[in-house]
């Protein structure tokens, strides 16, 4: 009888991907973030991330003006710090020129909004869906934001 001995290699260690807890689409492209966050600030909740594939070129910030944060509907205004109990965004592009757009709508006929679909004080997480237009800082140019998903961000 023949018996023979072999080494174990050691299996290496798989590094978990990053999961994409913000997306969106911007002019019907489809976004993936990886980085979102949030803070809050004497009432001002925001919601930050970068594309995962450019992340120091393109960035998105959504803002919630609101006391006492919960589920809800929030309808996006020209400013989440003058119009409290709305929201606004900004994106910044830096791969074009007029790259900085921003929300600038009269909140009485838009349909643009965010929604809070689950907000957990405990945990500090978030989680909601959003869509609004953004206007270019310098020119009349707009993007359109759409499919809109933060899933558990924390704070």
């Amino acid at each position: 009888m023949v018996t023979s001995c072999s080494k174990d290699e050691a299996t290496p260690a798989v590094t978990p991907a990053a999961t994409t807890n913000l997306s969106y689409k911007i002019d019907g492209v489809a976004i993936s973030c990886k980085d979102g966050k949030a803070t809050e600030t004497s009432g001002l909740f925001s919601i930050s991330a970068h594309d995962a594939t450019q992340p120091t070129m393109t960035g998105i910030i959504i803002s919630l003006q609101v006391a006492g944060l919960k589920v809800g509907t929030f309808k996006v205004a020209k400013n989440a710090f003058t119009d409290p109990g709305y929201s606004n965004a900004y994106y910044l592009d830096n791969f074009i020129t007029d790259g900085e757009f921003k929300t600038n709508n009269d909140r009485l006929v838009t349909a643009d909004e965010v929604v809070i679909t689950k907000y957990d004080n405990v945990a500090k997480t978030i989680s909601g869906t959003f869509k609004f237009t953004a206007i270019g800082k310098v020119a009349s140019t707009q993007k359109v934001f759409t499919e809109g998903v933060f899933t558990d961000i924390k704070w």
